[in-house]
């Protein structure tokens, strides 16, 4: 029993620790920082941002590459959180 408590301790410790170091990923980082949010939000919070943003730079009067460009700069900080949540749950 006792081997069997330390192996599961090892697992989570294990995990803790990928968990860290995909957050220290200056993706992640970046991700949270292009969406304008702080790293302790919800992803709910990150959908909504996300949505927010998307309206808003449709609505810009700006060319077309320049809105193509920051919607795939969104488009990318939303894939990296989504990924970085799905690995947290």
């Amino acid at each position: 029993m006792y081997q069997n408590e330390r192996d599961e301790y090892k697992e989570e410790l294990k995990s803790s620790i990928r968990t860290a170091e995909h957050f220290d990923s200056p993706d992640v980082q970046q991700a949270f920082r292009i969406l304008g949010l702080r790293s302790n939000v919800s992803y709910t919070k990150v959908s909504e941002r996300y949505y927010e943003l998307v309206q808003k730079v449709n609505k810009m009067k700006i060319s077309e590459e320049k809105r193509q460009m920051m919607l795939e700069e969104l488009a990318k900080a939303y894939e990296i959180l989504t990924e970085y949540y799905s690995k947290m749950s």
